[in-house]
C-alpha cells in the first residue's frame, strides 16, 4: 500500500517507538547541538514527534571483543537484544535498516516483546539482495519480510521484487526517501571553487566508470572511504579527500559546481541521499539513470542522467555542464526546487507517521 491508501483513524494518543539504528538518538542529538549535524535525531526521525509518535532507544550495547566475533561470524547485530526491555515497554519497534530487523525477526519466534508488539522495518538493499544476493542472504531478507508488520521501503521498482518473495501487499509502504534542505542549502548562483565532487561509500558507487570518463584533465575530487578506491589507479587529477562531518561536507557542497553520482544498476535507489542532498544545495547533479533513481530525477530537468556504466556519456554531462554555466546553473536551479517541493525529510517522516498510526489504530 502507499501512505495515500492509509486513512489514519481519530485519536492523538503519544506511540512510544523503540528505535534500533545506525547511530545512538542520543549521541546524535548531541552532536546536533554542536551542530556537527542537520538533524536533531537520525534522518529527521524527529518529525515524527508532530504525529505523537515519540521515539526512544536502549542504552548501546557496550563494545567487548566477544560481541564483536559473534556479529562478525554471525552477520547478525546483538543491540536489539539491550532493546528486549525497551521493546516491552514501547507501543512498537522500528527498525531503520534491515540489518537491525534481523534478529528482532528471530526474536519474534519466541515468546517475549518483539512477539507482542509490531515491527517496522525500514530497508535499503533488501530487493537487491533478494535480486542478486546468495542462498543465505536471500534467506536473511525473506526472514525480515516474514516477520515485518509494515515494510518501509524507498522506490516502486522494488515492490514486484517484495511480492515475488513473499511480501503481503498490506505489509508494503512505498515512502519517498528525503533530506534535510533546512540544513543541506545553498545559493545556486553563488561562486563555486569546486568543478566536480564524487561522493559516496556504499557498493552501489561505480568509481571505475568515473575515472575512465576523468580522463587526465578533468579535475575531480572524491568523498570515499578508502576501501572503495584500494583496487582503482587513480590519476593526478582525481583527488581522494577521505569522509568529512556532515557540516563540513556541507560546506564543501555549497563550494561546488557539479555532484557527479555514478553507480551500479541496483534494484535501490544507490546514491540518492548525495544526490539530493547537493540538489538541495544548489550543485547540479549528475546521476546515473536507473530505474529506481529515475523516480527521484528527471533526465535533463532536474539532473543529468547518463547511462550505467557509459563512459562517454558521463564525461560529456561533466564537460557540458562545466563549459555552460547557464546551462548548469538551469539544472541546479531546478534540481533545488524540485528537492525542496518532494524529497524533504519532513515529508519522509510524514508519510512514515502516518503509516505507524493507522497500523496500530486497525490493531
Amino acid at each position: 500500500m502507499t501512505v495515500e491508501d492509509v486513512v489514519v483513524r481519530p485519536g492523538r494518543a503519544t506511540i512510544s517507538l523503540n528505535v534500533i539504528s545506525d547511530v545512538s538518538l542520543d549521541l546524535h542529538s548531541r552532536e546536533f547541538h554542536r551542530q556537527e549535524r542537520p538533524t536533531r535525531l537520525p534522518y529527521g526521525m524527529e518529525r515524527l514527534e508532530n504525529h505523537g509518535i515519540r521515539p526512544v532507544e536502549a542504552p548501546r550495547l557496550p563494545r567487548h571483543k566477544i560481541i564483536d566475533v559473534v556479529e562478525h561470524r554471525s552477520g547478525i547485530r546483538l543491540q536489539p537484544l539491550r532493546a528486549w526491555p525497551a521493546a516491552g515497554r514501547t507501543d512498537a519497534t522500528l527498525a531503520v535498516w534491515e540489518h537491525w530487523a534481523e534478529l528482532p525477526a528471530l526474536l519474534r519466534r519466541v515468546p517475549g516483546p518483539y512477539r507482542r508488539h509490531p515491527l517496522y522495518s525500514m530497508v535499503c538493499w533488501a530487493a537487491e539482495d533478494l535480486r542478486s544476493g546468495d542462498e543465505r542472504t536471500v534467506t536473511r531478507v525473506r526472514r525480515v519480510i516474514e516477520a515485518s508488520d509494515l515494510i518501509f521501503y524507498l522506490s516502486g521498482n522494488q515492490e514486484e521484487i517484495f511480492l515475488a518473495h513473499g511480501a503481503r501487499p498490506e505489509q508494503l509502504v512505498e515512502v519517498t526517501f528525503g533530506v534535510p534542505t533546512a540544513f543541506f542549502t545553498g545559493d545556486v548562483g553563488a561562486s563555486r571553487d569546486v568543478d566536480v565532487l564524487a561522493v559516496g561509500v556504499d557498493r552501489g558507487r561505480d568509481y571505475k566508470t568515473l575515472l575512465a570518463a576523468a580522463g587526465t584533465d578533468l579535475l575531480i575530487d572524491v568523498l570515499t572511504v578508502p576501501e572503495r578506491l584500494r583496487a582503482l589507479t587513480l590519476p593526478q587529477n582525481v583527488r581522494p579527500l577521505g569522509v568529512l562531518r556532515p557540516d563540513r561536507y556541507r560546506d564543501l557542497l555549497q563550494r561546488t559546481k557539479v555532484v557527479v553520482v555514478p553507480t551500479h544498476d541496483f534494484a535501490y535507489p544507490t546514491g540518492q541521499t548525495v544526490a539530493l542532498n547537493a540538489a538541495a544545495a544548489g550543485c547540479a547533479v549528475v546521476v546515473s539513470r536507473t530505474d529506481a533513481m529515475s523516480e527521484y530525477f528527471s533526465p535533463d530537468d532536474t539532473a543529468s542522467m547518463p547511462g550505467v556504466g557509459e563512459v562517454d556519456e558521463l564525461r560529456e554531462a561533466l564537460v557540458g555542464l562545466l563549459h555552460d554555466p547557464e546551462r548548469r546553473l538551469a539544472l541546479a536551479s531546478r534540481g533545488q526546487a524540485h528537492v525542496r517541493a518532494h524529497h524533504t525529510s519532513d515529508l519522509m517522516w510524514d508519510q512514515i507517521g502516518h503509516a505507524i498510526r493507522a497500523h496500530l489504530a486497525a490493531r
